[in-house]
């Protein structure tokens, strides 16, 4: 069962688009110092592909919705 979740999940992020450290600073509209809070924090998981950084919309989207949900909570 977890090993099915696990699939579904690399499935989906394959289809997932990568996006680069300055696309995802575009996204969330924020500087590369916060990005880099973000995932020291655990809040964004970001992926090394040789000397870059790579982030999937869908981790950025999620890092969003826990940013909210923080906020008004």
């Amino acid at each position: 069962m977890v090993e099915e979740q696990r699939y579904a999940t690399v499935q989906a992020k394959m289809k997932d688009q990568l996006l680069t450290f300055n696309e995802a600073m575009d996204y969330l509209r924020v500087g590369r110092s916060r990005i880099y809070k973000l995932m020291a924090g655990g809040q964004l998981t970001g992926y090394k592909v040789g000397c870059t950084w790579r982030f999937y919309r869908e981790d950025l989207r999620k890092c969003v919705r826990r940013t909210v949900s923080v906020a008004q909570g």
